[in-house]
């Protein structure tokens, strides 16, 4: 579903246009290619640019946007980063958070009367927030098997950047305990954000009786040793921590959050076996090609991790666009044959019907395509170009524009995955609040707009850090 829908129409339609105006380009943007494009009236164009200068205002101090004759200039505070602001304030805020939020902790509706005591809710304005729920076709989302619930609560508040309170002391330990024991050691900090929501999200639902939590669709089979360790930590009996370990590791496993030791170990319930079972055929059969540059080890552990990666899909439901299935043209230009083998498993998976929704084949598409290329297979020898450097001015010249050819993507940069005092720039695909430096949001895989905007970031950067170099 689009997420967005969860805010109130007005909310959307200033997302939409900033979204817009990024897609469009850099610079100021006519006014009637924007209405037109949104199909909206001056009037409700206008009133959108100054509602999102009201927000920004506060956000940022600054207006974003001006309206000048027909044209809409463009201030440099617009950006991704601009947008997941906004979003998260006005998520904040939206009727429809507040009710997900309440049911979040009951596993019920509230009930009329409270909302109006809590919020000022008539009865009339609650149904409304209801109906359109179940327009949404999320009415029902708490009903859901508990894995799907949680997948559900964890994608919504990732979108909008939303944070669960928990200010109780003792379970605020109880999330670092279980951070510590499940999750990598040294997390960035957006992940650390992600398994921080995870835990809050677990705690706040150990007030649902055990007889209501529906347990299907759990793969996960946790160690004895570690269903022990839940229990002293959540303080609960064998069954519920049972539960709570398989539901958190299935999802931290979904997200690239889980510990090695636990990943290592991790094994998937005997229910399970027949369609585990399918899907290490296909991926044997139909990775040959790529297998074969690898020594036995590496394709033992290749075909293990993919077929994790393709059986935890299986169970992950599709509530937000994480990515966008259009630009896999990026694969497929410049990793032709690798798309090609991905390809071949999908479609080995369908017609096995092991894959029946479109977000498990875009999600496993990108997901087996990034595991690939991060593994250690030679994958040099496939889709080889030969490109002829002939730049006059003598051979070292032309050496000089090869080196820079080779060296593109980071040009004296130092990467790391953890923010330190020495970080310039933050990248990633959500934006953190809590972060006082540049950051710069990209989709995935990034687009052109996105390359030319962190070339301009490191740029800037330089000028800003090196300027006293130049003056000497």
């Amino acid at each position: 579903m689009d997420f967005l829908s969860i805010l109130p129409e007005q909310d959307q339609l200033k997302i939409k246009i900033l979204e817009l105006v990024l897609s469009l380009s850099n610079d100021d943007v006519r006014n009637d290619v924007i209405r037109e494009h949104l199909a909206i009236s001056n009037y409700k164009f206008e009133e959108s640019i100054n509602g999102i200068n009201n927000d920004t205002e506060i956000i940022l101090q600054q207006k974003a946007l001006t309206i000048e004759q027909n044209w809409l200039v463009v201030e440099p505070c617009v950006s991704r980063a601009l947008i997941q602001q906004l979003r998260a304030y006005y998520f904040k805020f939206a009727p429809l958070q507040i009710l997900i939020d309440n049911t979040l902790h009951q596993n019920r509706y509230p009930r009329a009367q409270e909302l109006e005591v809590s919020f000022g809710w008539s009865r009339t304005y609650y149904s409304k927030q209801k109906r359109l729920l179940k327009d949404l076709q999320i009415d029902q989302w708490h009903t859901y098997a508990e894995i799907t619930t949680r997948q559900f609560i964890f994608s919504l508040y990732t979108y909008f950047g939303y944070k669960l309170t928990i200010e109780n002391n003792v379970e605020q330990l109880k999330i670092q305990k279980l951070v510590a024991l499940t999750t990598k050691s040294q997390l960035s900090p957006n992940q650390q954000q992600q398994a921080e929501l995870l835990m809050a999200i677990m705690l706040i639902r150990m007030s649902v009786p055990t007889r209501e939590i529906i347990t299907t669709n759990l793969w996960v089979s946790p160690s004895v040793g570690l269903v022990k360790q839940f229990s002293v930590i959540l303080e609960c009996d064998t069954q519920r921590a049972t539960i709570e370990a398989q539901l958190l590791l299935q999802i931290l496993f979904e997200q690239g959050l889980l510990v090695d030791e636990l990943m290592t170990s991790l094994q998937i319930k005997a229910d399970y076996n027949t369609e585990l079972a399918t899907i290490v055929d296909i991926i044997t059969h139909n990775m040959q090609l790529l297998l074969q540059t690898g020594s036995q080890t590496k394709q033992q552990e290749f075909v293990k991790s993919a077929t994790q990666i393709i059986f935890s899909e299986l169970y992950t439901q599709g509530f937000a666009a994480e990515f966008d299935i259009t630009r896999t043209r990026y694969f497929e230009d410049i990793y032709p044959t690798l798309n090609r083998l991905v390809n071949k498993v999908i479609k080995a998976l369908l017609e096995q019907h092991v894959l029946t929704e479109q977000y498990q084949i875009d999600r496993i598409y990108f997901k087996l395509m990034s595991y690939i290329l991060v593994s250690d297979f030679d994958i040099s020898q496939f889709d080889q170009i030969e490109v002829c450097f002939d730049f006059s001015g003598g051979q070292y010249v032309n050496q000089f524009m090869i080196e820079t050819f080779k060296t593109y993507i980071n040009i004296n940069v130092v990467i790391s995955t953890h923010v330190t005092k020495t970080t310039d720039i933050y990248l990633g695909d959500y934006f953190n609040d809590q972060l006082l430096i540049e950051q710069l949001i990209w989709v995935k895989p990034p687009t052109a707009m996105d390359w030319a905007k962190l070339g301009d970031m490191i740029a800037q950067a330089k000028i800003s850090k090196y300027r006293h170099v130049k003056e000497e």
